[in-house]
């Protein structure tokens, strides 16, 4: 009621504003109406402009870009984080799921490789978030603190080399060159993929060899970290400048909406005014997508279809149980991570495992939920081999715990919520190729 009465003031107040003293508007009498309205709406789902990303020393990025585009960091020399983060594709691969290591080519142009079993999300903004991973399995808790899949291997000692404000995504940069799929490798290919899937240490130490071994990375990291010796080098200081890079490089905030949210009025078309309206009314996205990120960062089951290698989970070993692998509690079966939707707009497809191409598509699964899940047909919406035969028949199982934020048919426009979604792409996303080095430390080729 308190909402709905100070809302109510606004509106009055725009509206006055707008016959006093602003006549009517290029789209009509209504925008200064919605401009108003709209605001009011961001403003109680705690939206405001993208906090700018912590300054990081030049020497910092600089070591942090060579390692996100160098392929050392794999076990067989193939992979980097590039591959599935490309800065020519948003930091996404443009892939409904990943193709890792044993693979050629980028993009969706890329064949071969093992498949990795949830999609590539972005790296575009990664520093407003506190939980990372679709599972969450990697967050800054307020009251546990840095929780990683590493429990006690990633020691004090390392967390203490992370820099301000770059620790959550310092941490998760540990993580992707553990994983046999999408860096490691497997047993008898490196002595990275020799090492037990456990043994964190091992495979940080080993990683950390092979940087080191190479004499214009000595250089990088002594400018990095003056005083530094090089047995001194540990994985954190490596994962600390890759996400330098990355805050640096992928904190962007230039988008019509941060436009909007600075009181440019102009900045929004009428069609995504009123899209907006429509997200936070009849669409009810604002109840998971909310805060500077779009995101509530808690887990939902949205009814979403499972396809690919899955997680093990299942009695085929074929399905992704989600938050539930984390947390062993029933209640989270099936539950994701909410994903930002800043720059949505250039990094489809969408869902854990890619499962809508277009955002489109997307939001017309929204409008009823249950129907698009037992109406999935995989080869509307997927074209890569190997993963079209693979849907899961887990549809009830899914709906049996389907979350009532997005339960129940609704009636909304979903031309009219994408447009609202685009004013969500910074300007200077749609282009990072100056982000991209001219080589690498280690001369293997770039991505």
């Amino acid at each position: 009621m308190a909402r709905t009465l100070q809302n109510a003031v606004l509106v009055a107040a725009a509206a006055a504003a707008c016959l006093c003293s602003c006549g009517e508007s290029p789209d009509g009498p209504d925008r200064g109406m919605l401009a108003v309205q709209l605001r009011a709406e961001l403003r109680d789902a705690g939206v405001t402009a993208p906090e700018a990303p912590p300054a990081v020393p030049d020497e910092l990025f600089d070591l942090g870009q060579a390692l996100y585009f160098d392929k050392l960091l794999s076990g067989n020399q193939d992979v980097a984080c590039s591959t599935c983060h490309l800065a020519q594709v948003a930091t996404v691969d443009g892939r409904t799921l990943p193709l890792g290591v044993g693979g050629s080519g980028t993009g969706s142009a890329r064949i071969n490789g093992d498949l990795v079993p949830r999609n590539a999300p972005q790296v575009l903004n990664a520093h407003l978030l506190d939980v990372l991973f679709w599972d969450g399995r990697l967050a800054d808790d307020p009251g546990a603190g840095l929780i990683t899949p590493a429990g006690a291997a990633l020691t004090q000692e390392l967390r203490a080399v992370f820099s301000p404000g770059l620790e959550v995504l310092a941490a998760q940069a540990m993580f992707p060159i553990t994983s046999r799929a999408e860096m490691r490798g497997q047993v008898g290919e490196s002595e990275l993929g020799d090492l037990a899937d456990n043994d964190f240490t091992g495979i940080w130490q080993a990683v950390v060899n092979r940087v080191v071994g190479v004499p214009a990375y000595v250089t990088l990291i002594q400018a990095a970290y003056p005083g530094l010796a090089t047995n001194e080098v540990t994985m954190a200081h490596l994962a600390n400048a890759i996400a330098a890079f990355e805050t640096r490089a992928f904190g962007l905030a230039d988008s019509p909406l941060t436009r909007f949210l600075g009181g440019d009025d102009q900045a929004l078309s009428l069609d995504q005014l009123r899209g907006g309206m429509q997200f936070f009314g009849a669409a009810g996205c604002g109840a998971c997508h909310s805060g500077p990120a779009f995101t509530d960062e808690r887990f939902h089951n949205v009814g979403m279809p499972q396809f690919g290698p899955g997680k093990g989970d299942g009695l085929g070993g074929d399905d992704d149980f989600g938050r539930n692998r984390e947390t062993g509690d029933p209640e989270d079966l099936y539950r994701f991570r909410t994903p930002t939707l800043l720059n949505i707009e250039l990094t489809a497809p969408y869902g854990h495992v890619g499962q809508f191409r277009t955002s489109s598509d997307m939001v017309q699964h929204f409008r009823d939920v249950r129907t698009s899940l037992t109406r999935y047909d995989i080869m509307d919406h997927v074209t890569e081999p190997g993963i079209v035969g693979t849907v899961v028949g887990n549809q009830a199982d899914v709906l049996a715990g389907l979350s009532p934020l997005v339960d129940g048919p609704r009636t909304f426009e979903v031309g009219a919520v994408v447009a609202f979604l685009q004013a969500l792409t910074a300007d200077s996303a749609r282009d990072l190729s100056t982000t991209v080095p001219v080589s690498v430390p280690s001369g293997l080729t770039i991505d």
